[in-house]
């Protein structure tokens, strides 16, 4: 009985145990963000053109890459 009411009283995380920081019961879990949404649409600025660099028949320089 005294054992289960220390642990309620004193619980063990990462900074009293050798517990992992992941499985600490107040570490935010993967899917939840901790930055907090804004009123702005996602994206780049309206009417900019985006570049694409395109692949050309006849390049000026071919470099060959060969691993080690």
């Amino acid at each position: 009985m005294k054992d289960k009411l220390y642990t309620y009283k004193n619980p063990k995380n990462n900074r009293n145990s050798s517990m992992l920081t992941s499985k600490d019961e107040n570490h935010p879990k993967q899917n939840q963000s901790l930055r907090k949404s804004s009123d702005r649409k996602i994206g780049g600025q309206k009417k900019r053109k985006g570049k694409i660099l395109e692949m050309t028949t006849h390049p000026n320089e071919i470099i060959e890459l060969v691993p080690d």
